[in-house]
């Protein structure tokens, strides 16, 4: 069954004029994440419509934030609403939906998986290349509108573009980062040992029971998607420990720092870019004054000068949105519409 995000949609317009365009998921165990955060904004699922509480630990504080992170206003998401829980799928990616309308173009899932592949290890992390939809039902069934199709190309899913930078953060912060294919399944029992054989040979190199619905649909929505698993134990048939989600949360509480900083640089670096969006040239001499600026509705170049001298640098941002807010409130000397 289809759930309308417009009510949501429209209280989170009402309150936040200028939704955040880099959006973030946080999974089991990464809300430490939002320790000592100036958090701007702060929306509990039980006061959003369509959206309900999720009663696994590590996810009891759910809620939809703006705030800074790494000197840059983020969207988040705390906490996840589970098909496991006995929600369905239109549940499930409401909040991915929601984000989407109000403005967000480039999301990042997070979460907390196990280890199918030999060589990973309890605290390595792995930017998401692929994925095995083992849950046994589509994330978009019964979810077309007029401008949702169902039908969706996922090939290159996952922005290669946005896992270079969570790579080159996460080994600046002395994680070992990998690149893999993750396998979704149901849950909420953790897999047998001849499962996961069974996944190693079809492909995976590590197992969740979430992120793939959120991937598709963002996807379905035009969004840039990327996502970061933290390997927080050795899938089973691994290891001879026995696997408890207690013990998930404890991982990842000790390195809930080093994420933290990892996320806040990420923020920092990565410049936001419109997925789909063609590449515009424009020919701009010696004699373009510093404060030029452009206003596009794609992907654009900047001739800036800086105390290094004139350099480019790509932007890209909606029609209307003002650039002197980058800058610090200098003042523009031109200001150009474009249309491409």
């Amino acid at each position: 069954m289809a759930v309308n995000p417009q009510a949501a949609v429209a209280l989170l317009q009402n309150a936040i004029p200028e939704m955040p365009s880099l959006g973030i998921v946080l999974g089991s165990g990464f809300q430490t994440i939002l320790e000592g955060l100036a958090v701007e904004s702060r929306f509990p699922f039980s006061g959003l419509p369509g959206f309900h509480l999720p009663t696994v630990p590590g996810h009891e504080q759910a809620a939809i934030l703006v705030a800074t992170v790494g000197g840059r206003r983020v969207v988040l998401i705390s906490g996840r609403m589970h098909y496991y829980e006995g929600h369905s799928m239109a549940t499930v990616t409401l909040p991915v939906r929601v984000l989407a309308r109000c403005g967000v173009r480039t999301l990042v899932l997070t979460n907390a998986a196990g280890g199918i592949r030999e060589d990973f290890r309890v605290g390595d992390l792995v930017c998401l290349t692929d994925h095995l939809n083992f849950i046994g039902v589509n994330p978009l069934r019964d979810s077309s509108s007029s401008t949702e199709v169902g039908f969706v190309d996922l090939c290159d899913l996952y922005s290669e573009r946005v896992n270079q930078r969570l790579t080159h953060c996460g080994r600046r912060h002395g994680f070992q980062v990998h690149r893999g294919v993750y396998v979704a399944v149901a849950g909420p029992s953790f897999e047998t040992p001849a499962e996961i054989r069974m996944f190693e040979r079809l492909g995976g190199d590590l197992i969740g029971m979430s992120t793939v619905p959120e991937a598709v649909a963002s996807r379905q929505c035009g969004l840039e998607v990327a996502a970061l698993a933290f390997i927080t134990n050795l899938a089973a048939g691994r290891s001879h420990r026995e696997i408890r989600h207690e013990e998930v949360l404890e991982v990842l509480s000790d390195a809930g720092d080093r994420l933290a900083k990892l996320i806040a640089d990420f923020c920092r670096e990565v410049e936001w870019r419109r997925p789909n969006s063609s590449l515009l040239t424009l020919n701009l001499g010696p004699e373009t004054t510093p404060d030029l600026l452009v206003k596009v509705d794609c992907v654009c170049p900047l001739l800036a000068k800086s105390k290094n001298g004139w350099s480019w640098r790509w932007f890209c941002l909606p029609v209307g949105y003002d650039w002197r807010e980058i800058f610090g409130g200098k003042r523009a000397d031109q200001v150009c519409r474009l249309k491409v």
